[in-house]
């Protein structure tokens, strides 16, 4: 009677075992599959870079969901959340003013893009023609408005005292012409060609806008380490960051198909930077 009850009790194990296992594959499964689709928080300028890697994210199997967000806040918000899965609006500067503000450690993942930013006008060809008191738009967040008031600065418009750090508005040292800087959203910034005397600009947003500005007064040098430190790139949270799909989603913006796509849909207002 022991021996048939040792008999069943080790077969109720041997059950139970199998049945662990199975349990443990189908998660596995369906893990493997879940990362299969991959959701990612875009821009309406970089929402066009995405699906330029869409049809190679598709050979290797990936299937990509996009969320398009209207505000630069939100794309990190949801990321951070887990209710997205990476996203592609943002440069490394932001992120970590970002990650500084919002008490989030978002990690950048690579270079993908780089969208060149530049001071323009309807009024005047040249920044010596700019008048005395004239109003320029410029960036409201930090990060960009440090990258702009230094291409003023290297244009000889200000002057900007020593500091660690970000520069803003408060730093300007000198200020010749008495320029009055009006600070804008990076959305509403084209509206300032006509409304202003200059503004400050990205090309993306430009090309997007359908707007060609009569004048450009300056313009960042695309191969200065500085501005290419603005590069828009793939943002991920810290658990992701070396994961088969990250990597394979890097890949997939250095395949010449993919950079093609980028050119021609952009127009050439985003180059192609993805590190190899």
């Amino acid at each position: 009677m022991d021996r048939i009850k040792n008999k069943v009790w080790i077969l109720s194990l041997v059950l139970l075992m199998l049945s662990l296992l199975a349990g443990c594959t189908n998660n596995s499964t369906i893990t493997e599959a879940k990362k299969r689709v991959i959701k990612v928080g875009v821009s309406p300028n970089t929402k066009i870079i995405v699906d330029a890697a869409v049809p190679v994210m598709k050979e290797k199997g990936y299937t990509i969901e996009t969320t398009v967000f209207d505000d630069f806040v939100q794309p990190n918000t949801a990321l951070s959340e887990g209710n997205i899965d990476c996203n592609l609006y943002q440069h490394k500067p932001y992120m970590n003013a970002a990650n500084e503000s919002q008490s989030t450690d978002l990690v950048f993942i690579n270079k993908i893009v780089l969208g060149t930013c530049g001071l323009y006008s309807n009024k005047y060809d040249s920044i010596d023609k700019l008048p005395e008191n004239g109003r320029i738009a410029i960036f409201q967040d930090a990060s960009n408005q440090d990258r702009l008031l230094r291409l003023l600065e290297k244009g000889g418009l200000i002057k900007l005292q020593e500091k660690e750090g970000l520069y803003t508005l408060l730093d300007i040292a000198e200020n010749p012409k008495n320029f009055e800087f009006v600070t804008m959203d990076i959305n509403q910034l084209v509206t300032g060609l006509d409304e202003l005397d200059a503004c400050c600009e990205g090309d993306p947003s430009l090309f997007l806008a359908s707007t060609t500005p009569k004048f450009e007064l300056l313009k960042e040098d695309s191969n200065d380490d500085f501005v290419l430190s603005f590069s828009v790139g793939l943002v991920a949270n810290p658990r992701d960051a070396e994961s088969q799909w990250i990597e394979d989603f890097v890949e997939s913006f250095k395949e010449q198909d993919t950079k093609d796509a980028i050119m021609e849909n952009f127009g050439g207002a985003y180059t192609p930077v993805a590190e190899k």
